[in-house]
């Protein structure tokens, strides 16, 4: 056999071996094959995600757990019911007046009324900044509203020759616009009464 063959003939012999096992100190050979390295920013991504804080879940605005059973005070709800009003959830029609542009605007809206609807109380509840407020007081001057220290300071009146009982009122407190029909009912809304101590 020429003697390059017999050189090429021994690396491959070597290089089997080496890919095959590797001897041992008490000879035994281990055989397979050497795990892939890991890169730097696996690891770094991996430690990362294992150290990462958990995210708290978003805590409710008291706000928005409002609803037509809890925004009026405990005496308010007790009026209703010795008046006979009854809560109607689905509001069929009414006159288009501030409330009903509230109500398009995204507000809560709330009527009771006595059988077969003589009697109303309506009202309605819409969070919005000063500015949008700002905005709704002019719209509402220009639509025939006035201020009025009745029936709470800074509130609005509509039909100013009509008395609480039957004019409708509108008023802005710590970010939230309320509106009452009749105007008087401001007072039962648990925010304003907290706030002006009725």
């Amino acid at each position: 056999m020429p003697r390059s063959r017999s050189l090429a003939a021994a690396s491959g012999l070597l290089l089997a071996a080496l890919v095959s096992g590797c001897a041992t100190a008490d000879g035994t050979t281990v055989t397979g094959t050497a795990p892939a390295p890991v890169a730097s920013s696996e690891v770094a991504d991996v430690q990362h995600t294992s150290s990462a804080e958990p995210v708290p879940e978003p805590v409710p605005d008291d706000a928005a757990m409002l609803d037509c059973t809890n925004m009026l005070t405990t005496d308010a709800y007790a009026a209703l019911d010795e008046q006979g009003m009854e809560y109607r959830p689905n509001v069929a029609s009414y006159p288009p007046l501030a409330g009903a542009e509230l109500v398009a605007d995204g507000a809560l809206e709330c009527l009771w009324d006595v059988p077969p609807g003589d009697a109303r109380v309506w009202i309605a509840r819409l969070m919005e900044p000063q500015e949008l407020w700002d905005a709704r007081v002019a719209e509402l001057a220009r639509a025939g509203w006035t201020a009025a220290d009745g029936p709470m300071a800074g509130a609005f009146i509509r039909y100013p020759e009509f008395d609480e009982e039957t004019q409708p009122a509108i008023a802005h407190i710590d970010g939230v616009t309320y509106f009452a029909a009749p105007g008087r009912d401001l007072r039962w809304i648990a925010a304003i009464a907290d706030r002006f101590g009725d």
